[in-house]
């Protein structure tokens, strides 16, 4: 579970690569209790089944900058002049293979796998910070604060709900 952090909400995401589906869940702190309550589920790219998992005739590049720092960049078209998104990843060497960018797009999935496959297979590599732009006018930046491994069982209803906003933290 990917958990985001804004404005003091918190909330909570699954994605059920399989299903190509996003689910979205509201996280309440109380002391040490924690509780989850499910918001609804998003399908990624709906209707639209193509060979590539991404729409379109999108193409993405990731250049090496150094050991632990790429950069990753969707192209509109494979004439690469149009940025969709621009992004730094930062890696750091950890106990556990996490290699996530945190960008809700899902071409990020193929470029993750291209990252894994760039690097060391003998080390364990988390994604620490992203820094990236969509469309060259909004920005935003992730920080990876822990992870850790939890005993987690959560159940979702029998008939998903759809999203009401475009914002995952809207209520």
């Amino acid at each position: 579970m990917f958990l985001e952090n804004e404005n003091n909400k918190i909330i909570g995401i699954i994605y059920s690569k399989d299903l190509k589906v996003k689910h979205v869940f509201k996280v309440n702190k109380l002391q040490s209790n924690i509780s989850f309550i499910y918001k609804y589920s998003r399908k990624i790219n709906k209707g639209y089944n193509p060979e590539n998992s991404y729409k379109r005739n999108e193409v993405f590049q990731i250049k090496k900058l150094d050991s632990l720092k790429y950069e990753f960049i969707v192209y509109k078209d494979a004439s690469r002049k149009k940025k969709i998104i621009d992004a730094t990843v930062n890696l750091e060497i950890g106990d556990f293979d996490y290699i996530n960018f945190g960008i809700d797009h899902i071409i990020t999935r193929d470029a993750e796998k291209q990252l894994r496959g760039m690097l060391d297979p003998n080390k364990k590599f988390m994604v620490k910070s992203v820094e990236y732009k969509y469309n060259s006018n909004v920005s935003k930046f992730n920080i990876l604060e822990g992870i850790q491994k939890v005993d987690l069982t959560i159940e979702l209803p029998k008939i998903l709900k759809e999203p009401e906003h475009w914002s995952d933290f809207k209520d």
